[in-house]
């Protein structure tokens, strides 16, 4: 990755810190805060539908059993964190729940679980399942059924053009409660090999790139508490750089930070 300090660049919406170019893509930029390093696309991605698309629709997979290795080891690790800290029959929210693959993983590990997806299909199949999604996107208005115990957002924040007032809207649902945070690592060792092709970059759906360093700073502007942080892979075809940054903290492209909100 490389920078370019010569464009005049928007400092950080996060913390207010100098930015630099850091990767050019064929439409977009990456420009990363010198301060927190949190990146973001520009110019940002327009609006996408959600309602319309299923990410999930292009593959065949209803359980965990059913994923590919990295993938499957992620939801282990999410069940296990939310374990760590929960006891059982605890009211779990998951905000962006997909088809609900993480859903049924957290029920059968004996969790009193539900989601809200804005896909229609998504949701239908999750329904289907026999579980309590509600088809919509997230606000304290829209999800008014609480307080959880817990809310999750797996590769959501990205998605969300204003995240500082979504975060405000989870503490309001669950005050006191968890927040698990599922994010790609954008400073991993796979993606600074891959650079551009990385995936994760989904330039036309994703405004933010996070760190974990860069995010657990932010969430404590919002009173928001890290209470533990794990590190995982993405599923990508970089199987061996991937298998070798598991040995290595802080070397995932992925990330799963567990904080208390106010």
């Amino acid at each position: 990755m490389r920078s370019n300090p010569a464009v005049p660049l928007a400092r950080c919406p996060f913390c207010g810190g100098a930015a630099v170019s850091v990767l050019e893509l064929p439409e977009h930029q990456i420009v990363a805060c010198l301060q927190c390093h949190i990146a973001r696309t520009e110019p940002p991605p327009q609006l996408v539908d959600y309602e319309l698309g299923d990410f999930h629709g292009v593959f065949s997979y209803r359980t965990a059993a059913e994923l590919p290795c990295f993938w499957r080891r992620s939801l282990d690790m999410q069940r296990d964190l939310l374990r760590r800290h929960l006891g059982p029959g605890a009211r779990i929210l998951e905000i962006g729940c997909g088809r609900g693959l993480l859903l049924r993983h957290l029920r059968d590990a004996g969790f009193d679980v539900s989601g809200i997806e804005p896909s229609r299909n998504a949701c239908k199949v999750a329904v289907d399942d026999g579980l309590h999604v509600r088809h919509g996107y997230f606000s304290r208005v829209t999800v008014n059924d609480g307080p959880f115990d817990a809310v999750v957002a797996s590769h959501v924040l990205e998605h969300v053009e204003e995240p500082g007032l979504f975060i405000d809207d989870i503490a309001a649902v669950a005050p006191r409660g968890l927040l698990l945070l599922v994010q790609a690592n954008w400073r991993g060792w796979v993606p600074r090999k891959n650079k551009g092709l990385w995936h994760a970059w989904a330039q036309g759906h994703h405004y933010w790139h996070f760190t974990p360093p860069g995010m657990s700073h932010w969430l404590e502007g919002h009173k928001i508490k890290r209470v533990e942080l794990e590190y995982s892979s993405l599923e990508h075809g970089t199987y061996w750089l991937a298998r070798v940054a598991q040995l290595f903290p802080r070397a995932g492209d992925q990330f799963h930070l567990l904080s208390r909100l106010p």
